[in-house]
């Protein structure tokens, strides 16, 4: 039976002193990265509006206009609202479920929360292609990877709620999430991609490392041969044939750094 989406509901465990200690840090940490998205923003913004008015020639695209790193801090952004919402179960000693107020949390955090992931992972995907195996790829291949970040994160959330019922979501330790007894849910909405991506992220960082040192070098086929100490030359990352793929690979090192 599906559970009234109102604010009423039963409380949970009332939260002890060093529970709140813990609660106070996560909001402030949580404040300080919504302050620095804030400012980064800002910074563009400002930036966008002096191009404008100064009608000067055509823009040279940075990272922080790469489709990718917008969802990677929309995604972040979303984090941060979840996080801070901490500050009502904070105030109330308890959290309230079921409520309208904790399904929204649960639902921000998992959706910030994949696409942080997922954005980390087609960054990581992105720098690989262009940079180590040299690919020369579409113009809008930054926009591709982030339209797959989005699918998906909305394949792995809406099936899982879609399936289980947004019922699911109720407290999880400090805040809303998907409530430990569905541990199956918990690993598909969320750990399972998180420990791959993680592993994923090691390894294609670690092949990125050793290419751009000269370590080793990626052969046609994509096949890496080790090269002796004397014969290492340090990869130029930006070099490329055409202004369009040199663009590429320049926003590529800033994702990369």
């Amino acid at each position: 039976m599906s559970t009234p989406f109102t604010e009423s509901g039963t409380d949970s465990d009332v939260f002890e002193f060093d529970e709140k200690i813990s609660m106070l840090f996560v909001i402030q940490s949580a404040s300080l990265s919504g302050i620095a998205i804030t400012i980064l923003i800002a910074y563009k913004l400002y930036h966008a509006v002096l191009r404008a008015l100064r009608r000067r020639g055509r823009h040279q695209p940075d990272a922080c206009d790469s489709s990718l790193f917008l969802t990677l801090m929309f995604g972040e952004s979303l984090r941060v609202v979840g996080k801070v919402t901490i500050l009502k179960w904070f105030n109330e000693g308890t959290i309230t479920s079921p409520t309208a107020f904790c399904y929204a949390q649960g639902l921000i955090q998992t959706i910030g929360t994949n696409l942080i992931d997922w954005s980390t992972l087609a960054i990581t995907i992105h720098t690989f292609l262009l940079l180590v195996l040299q690919w020369s790829g579409p113009a809008h291949i930054a926009k591709y990877l982030a339209l797959g970040v989005w699918l998906m994160v909305g394949l792995i959330v809406g099936l899982t709620f879609g399936i289980r019922g947004i019922e699911i979501i109720g407290p999880a330790g400090q805040w809303c999430w998907v409530q430990s007894r569905h541990k199956t849910e918990q690993l598909l909405v969320e750990y399972l991609w998180m420990w791959i991506i993680l592993v994923l992220t090691i390894v294609f960082y670690t092949i990125d490392a050793l290419v751009i040192k000269g370590w080793v070098v990626i052969e046609g086929g994509a096949r890496p041969r080790w090269v002796a100490s004397e014969d290492r030359v340090q990869l130029k990352l930006t070099q490329a044939d055409s202004e369009e793929e040199r663009a590429n690979k320049k926003m590529a090192v800033q994702l990369l750094l």
